[in-house]
């Protein structure tokens, strides 16, 4: 399958692993599973969306995207994108400035490798261990 979730490194982390050419039916797919591993928690999760080994994405992007975002996953806290493609950051500051600051998109963030994505991780638990202690 080329669209497939696991359990991330880090607690509460879930991996979205994107590979080669991927379709919408695979996504949604993933996305099910997701659902079904996130059913039982009492507390949010971190989604990675780990494109770093995904050919383009298949068409119908916007369509499909807008689909996903009105179907978001209440238990995703936030979510980051990984992927080298520099457009996929400037896409998503430009979508990003379209809806409100309450809007599932202000939760999404992009990131180039699965390390950056870890170390961005890290720091928005340690913020919140700071924000708690004060």
């Amino acid at each position: 399958m080329s669209v497939y979730c696991v359990w991330g490194k880090v607690e509460n982390t879930l991996i979205l692993h994107f590979e080669g050419a991927w379709t919408w039916r695979e996504f949604e797919k993933a996305e099910q599973n997701l659902w079904k591993m996130t059913a039982e928690l009492d507390q949010s999760v971190i989604v990675i969306a780990d494109y770093s080994n995904a050919s383009a994405f298949p068409s119908r992007l916007i369509t499909e995207g807008t689909k996903v975002i009105k179907r978001f996953n209440p238990r995703v806290e936030s979510c980051i994108l990984v992927g080298k493609q520099p457009v996929m950051k400037l896409t998503l500051t430009i979508i990003k400035r379209m809806f409100s600051e309450d809007h599932p998109l202000q939760r999404f963030t992009v990131a180039h490798t699965l390390d950056e994505a870890y170390i961005m991780l890290r720091e928005t638990y340690r913020n919140k261990s700071l924000a708690k202690n004060d």
